[in-house]
């Protein structure tokens, strides 16, 4: 039973973190999402307050809903006709991009760790994906033009 009232509790407290770095963002021109990470790396790895047992069966399930939530409301502010006219640049920067970021970070991990070759490029390969749930919510806040933003949450 604790364990359920500690997750409930923490959920509340994200929700309220959430608007309140939303707002500050506003004035500041901060990503939300910075804060919003540095708070799960503090209540999970660093002081072990929040672990993912904390949350049970339901934490898989919260985690794909808000997922699916994000990326359905990245979906709604996208352009078919800009879409269409953009599709070739946007696979050619994703291409170049994740190639980049899997070189760069594959040469890092094998240099500076003992992971040697193969699982240095399994974790550059896991790394070099820009997730869409941070992106999209960040699109939404910045002013920029439709055809960037394409750009940036299709990449």
């Amino acid at each position: 039973m604790h364990e359920t009232a500690l997750a409930i509790a923490l959920v509340g407290v994200l929700i309220f973190a959430a608007h309140l770095f939303e707002a500050v963002f506003r004035q500041t021109r901060i990503p939300d999402v910075l804060p919003l990470v540095i708070i799960g790396l503090l209540l999970g790895p660093l002081f072990n307050i929040a672990t993912p047992t904390h949350f049970g069966s339901v934490g898989p399930v919260f985690t794909t809903i808000t997922f699916v939530l994000i990326l359905f409301d990245a979906g709604l502010g996208l352009k078919i006709i800009t879409l269409r006219k953009m599709y070739k640049e946007t696979f050619a920067l994703s291409v170049l991009s994740y190639v980049i970021t899997v070189a760069v970070v594959g040469t890092a991990a094998y240099f500076l760790t003992n992971l040697g070759i193969v699982r240095s490029l399994m974790l550059a390969a896991v790394v070099g994906g820009i997730s869409s749930a941070i992106i999209a919510p960040m699109l939404n806040q910045l002013k920029m033009q439709s055809e960037s933003k394409i750009v940036l949450l299709l990449e």
